[in-house]
């Protein structure tokens, strides 16, 4: 019944709104590109919600489709939703791209949704076209002028602060008779705690309550009001800013805000301070309302309709507002913020003069003629000096080369391989990764190298209908297909590895197993795999011992002492380069080497760079200890 309510509320919020279109949406562009009208049977329908940012963006593609591309017809459709956590709340958005009740004759275009990462219920015939901003996510804010540059500003930030009204900082964010009494003046909703019946509680400043509905039920726990402030929030908050200033300088009393970024609010006339909140994983509340406070893919999707319109998927496709046009729309909006005229006319001045000053980004939208060029992108470990990534990106310009070299494979086109050094630093390989999506039209990625780097950007790559493809990534974690469509690699996880160990156990004889591993999910996949096919076979694993990555030579000792003293001769490491040298160098001191009867297991990519291996030691074996001493270590063992 609530489903059914809130479809025809919907249905009757959208046909109570008049369309903006073609027939009646003056002229921008002056003189468009000469391509012939295009006239849909069924029309195209551009959903739009609220917000500015939202507003001004579907208005710029508007003029676009219109003026430049000659569709027709052409229309801005608002919609509502009442209910922000309903957790089905991703189908119904998703399901109004393809149809709004009263307007099946119009396939649907929506650019700005907020789709959680991992959200795999989808309608049929609906489809993603990519980002199509930065990625957003909801938050608390205060304004900085009020959070002093002090030790203890940080326990005075977190959310923690609301849990408990006898809180140390609890009354900064109390506000006086005076200040309620304004909110309480303009408010348009509210939300009165329960737990607030009693005590004069803390309050929250929200825009529209359709918005951040949410937050209702993330309170329980919580001391905290909500008041909604609508159309009048932003000269506001703006009003209090100034009354603190005055009335409460040096941050002795504090506003919140809550609110999402990317916005015309947050970061625009005044700074604001971002608290401290609980992550998605820690609160079951913020699961069920779709992790508002982590960040949110914002994704273009369509009617799978428009698929066969390749001029249209091609702009829709490359469409992307980027932070510097943001900053551009806060500006405009600033500026006409005190006109009188309606809200719609302020957008769609602002919509046009974007399209007149940026006539070189928006012709980036438009298909070419001829596609010529394909390109990778390629994400090396360009600068790591270890012995296993040398020779990648050679290895890849050569592939490229004989592609290209046989016409029968890309006939017409020509591949070309782009480089980005990832250091083998997740923050560097998804930094290349952004980069490639907003710079350069790429294929795909291929990369990274290392698998600790590989499993954030094989997350965001399916929402940017981006390929990643890794050449050496062995972590488990990425078969899962659904969570991972789009990334592939060229060699196995390496938990398939593990039957190999057993089958050379069973060759040799061997019955009894020790592991060293360094602490994390790559390894962790692989020893639960590995623990449980032992017992299958009825192996006995002797000793199993973890570290920490950042281990210390001393705490590598202690681990190889306990495997000596175990009696364990049959030792499968698996390890990084770094604690790779330095577990080498241990052994040796411990007598541990293949020449005392020991047999080790040991990554097929580690370096043989000695001089590199001592500076990893800390000098602990110098270099030419650790060439006298490989000696006895390649006789150890490898399966790859």
């Amino acid at each position: 019944m609530c489903n059914q309510k809130l479809t025809v509320l919907l249905a009757l919020i959208v046909i109570g709104f008049y369309w903006i279109g073609s027939s009646g949406a003056s002229q921008c562009l002056k003189n468009s590109a000469p391509y012939e009208i295009h006239e849909r049977r069924l029309g195209i329908g551009l959903q739009v919600t609220n917000r500015p940012t939202h507003q001004l963006m579907t208005r710029i593609f508007d003029i676009f489709l219109r003026e430049v591309l000659h569709y027709k017809p052409v229309r801005i459709v608002p919609i509502h939703f009442d209910n922000e956590t309903d957790p089905d709340k991703p189908w119904r958005l998703l399901n109004y791209v393809r149809t709004v009740n009263g307007l099946l004759n119009t396939t649907m275009i929506n650019l700005a949704l907020w789709m959680p990462y991992g959200y795999a219920r989808f309608p049929e015939m609906i489809l993603s076209a990519g980002v199509s901003i930065t990625p957003g996510r909801f938050g608390w804010f205060v304004p900085s002028a009020q959070v002093p540059d002090t030790v203890t500003s940080y326990y005075s930030m977190h959310y923690k602060i609301f849990e408990n009204i006898n809180n140390t900082h609890y009354d900064l964010y109390t506000m006086d008779d005076n200040i309620t009494n304004i909110l309480l003046q303009r408010r348009v909703e509210e939300f009165i705690n329960p737990n607030c019946a009693r005590h004069k509680c803390a309050m929250l400043i929200a825009e529209h309550r359709n918005d951040s509905f949410f937050i209702e039920h993330t309170l329980k726990e919580s001391y905290l009001n909500v008041v909604w402030l609508g159309e009048q929030f932003k000269q506001t908050i703006e009003e209090l800013d100034d009354i603190y200033k005055i009335q409460y300088p040096h941050g002795k009393k504090r506003f919140m805000v809550l609110h999402w970024t990317p916005s015309m609010i947050i970061g625009a006339s005044i700074k604001f301070t971002q608290m401290i909140l609980p992550r998605c994983e820690e609160s079951v509340d913020q699961q069920k309302t779709h992790c508002k406070y982590d960040l949110t893919p914002i994704v273009k999707y369509y009617g799978k309709d428009l698929s066969d319109e390749s001029r249209l998927m091609y702009a829709l496709q490359s469409f992307y507002i980027t932070d510097y046009t943001l900053e551009y729309f806060q500006k405009e909006l600033e500026l006409r913020r005190n006109r009188s005229e309606n809200i719609e006319d302020i957008y769609n001045e602002i919509a046009c003069n974007w399209m007149h000053e940026n006539e070189n980004v928006y012709n980036k939208w438009i298909e070419p003629m001829k596609m010529q060029t394909l390109s990778i992108g390629g994400i090396f470990p360009i600068n790591v000096t270890d012995q296993g990534h040398l020779n990648i990106e050679e290895a890849a310009h050569r592939a490229i080369a004989a592609v290209n070299a046989n016409t029968t494979i890309l006939p017409g086109h020509q591949l070309v391989l782009k480089i980005n050094d990832g250091h083998c630093r997740s923050d560097m390989v998804m930094r290349a990764l952004i980069h490639y999506y907003k710079n350069d039209n790429v294929l795909g990625v291929l990369g990274p190298a290392c698998s600790e780097t590989v499993e954030p950007i094989a997350g965001i790559s399916k929402h940017m209908n981006m390929m990643v493809m890794s050449y050496s990534a062995e972590g488990a974690s990425f078969v899962d297909r659904k969570a991972y469509p789009y990334f592939f690699r060229t060699i196995g996880a390496i938990t398939q590895y593990v039957d190999a160990h057993m089958e050379l156990m069973r060759l040799l004889g061997w019955n009894r197993v020790s592991t060293l591993t360094e602490d994390g999910l790559q390894y962790s996949d692989y020893m639960a795999n590995m623990e449980s096919k032992l017992k299958q076979h009825n192996y006995t694993l002797a000793f199993n011992r973890k570290f920490q990555p950042n281990v210390s030579a001393e705490d590598m000792n202690e681990h190889l002492s306990r495997l000596k003293e175990a009696h364990s001769r049959i030792i499968i490491a698996q390890l990084h380069n770094d604690n790779a040298a330095m577990a080498i160098c241990e052994a040796v001191h411990l007598g541990m080497t293949q020449a005392m009867g020991y047999i080790w297991f040991l990554p097929a990519w580690l370096s043989k760079d000695f001089q590199v291996w001592q500076t990893k030691v800390n000098h602990r074996c110098t270099a030419e200890e650790l060439r006298n001493v490989s000696k006895y270590f390649e006789k150890h063992l490898i399966i790859n």
